[in-house]
Formats: C-alpha cells, structure tokens, sequence
C-alpha cells in the first residue's frame, strides 16, 4: 500500500476518534434550533439528565410542549435497535438541573434521534479543513434537507410508537407528532425531490 493512502487513513481514523458524542450533539443542537421552524428554542440537556437519564437536548415546540432527545450517532449496525428499545421503555421525564433538582414537573416526552456517524465525521472535518467566521459543521452536510427528513421521521415515528406502547399519555405524545407532522409536510412540499 503507498505510503499516502496509509497517512491519510492514519489522518481519518485520527480525525475520526476527535469527532465524539459532545461534538455530535452541539451540531444536532445547533440544526434542530436553526433548521427546524417548530422548535422555539433547542438546549443542552442538565449534566443530571444527560448522565442519569440519558437525554442529551431539550427541544420547546413552538406551542410551549418539550421533547427530550437522546441523541446517537454510530457506525454499528444494530446499536440504534437497542438504544431504540430501552428509550421506548422510559415515556417521559422530568426535567432536572445540574444537581438533580426537579426544575419543571411537567412530564417531557423521550424520544431518540440516530445518525450515521461517518457522514457527521464528514462534515465537521470538512468544517475544520475550510471553515471560514460565522459558519458552523452543519453548513458542511452532505444534504441537510436529507438530514431534516431523517430527522422528522424518526420523531414522527418515534412519538407514533410512544402513543401505542403508553396509551394512556397518547395525546401527549400525537399533540407533539402532529406538531412535527406539519414541519415534514412544508419540508416536502419545498423538497419535492424527496418525496421521488
């Protein structure tokens, strides 16, 4: 093998280990609050939740209601399957600050959001190589209307199968989907293309 083919695979897997989940998820926190109209606002989950309830954002919908968001990026196969499943398990949550105080009692919905990892890594090495002031990883996806789609339904479907495993929080959960239902169907009327 030629001596640059292994220094620039020595290079992506370097690159590649400094890409991590904190990175991951200020750049899903910055595209949900900049991409996405039925967010009012989109913030980084207390050290308490992160660490003892495995909630990394806290998106407000436009109408007030929250979601809480475990957010993952992989390269395995199968490793979002069984996140998927012990999120579904935990319906909601309270909110907490950094010390475990309970800061908002009303119960806030979990779901989770999976990305590819490498197309994360992607960007944000292509955002270390050229950015220039006042730009940001997202701005180097690939195809960020791709991103947003994937993203809406994995909510959607998300919040559908929340409401049929807990039906007694079901309205909760479809008051919350039907919110990002709207958003999916104004993002497809000005991507046409993905609906081909």
């Amino acid at each position: 093998m030629p001596v640059e083919t292994l220094e620039s695979i020595k290079i992506e897997k370097r690159e590649h280990k400094e890409f991590g989940q904190e990175e991951a998820e200020e750049m899903a926190r910055e595209f949900l609050d900049k991409d996405f109209d039925c967010f009012r606002r989109v913030w980084r989950a207390s050290e308490y939740d992160d660490k003892k309830q495995a909630v990394d954002l806290i998106a407000e919908l436009e109408n007030g209601d929250r979601l809480a968001i475990q957010f993952t990026i992989t390269t395995e196969p199968g490793k979002p399957e069984e996140k998927i499943a012990r999120a579904l398990k935990r319906s909601t949550i309270e909110l907490h600050n950094d010390k475990g105080q309970i800061v908002d009692e009303r119960r806030t919905p979990v779901i989770m959001i999976h990305q590819d990892k490498l197309e994360w890594v992607a960007a944000h090495s292509q955002f270390i190589q050229e950015a220039r002031e006042g730009e940001s990883p997202i701005e180097y996806f690939a195809d960020r209307a791709i991103i947003k789609k994937d993203f809406l339904d994995q909510m959607i479907s998300f919040l559908r199968g929340q409401a049929k495993i807990h039906p007694r929080k079901k309205e909760m959960f479809l008051s919350r989907k039907d919110l990002l239902q709207e958003e999916l169907e104004e993002h497809l009327k000005a991507h046409k293309e993905l609906v081909e």
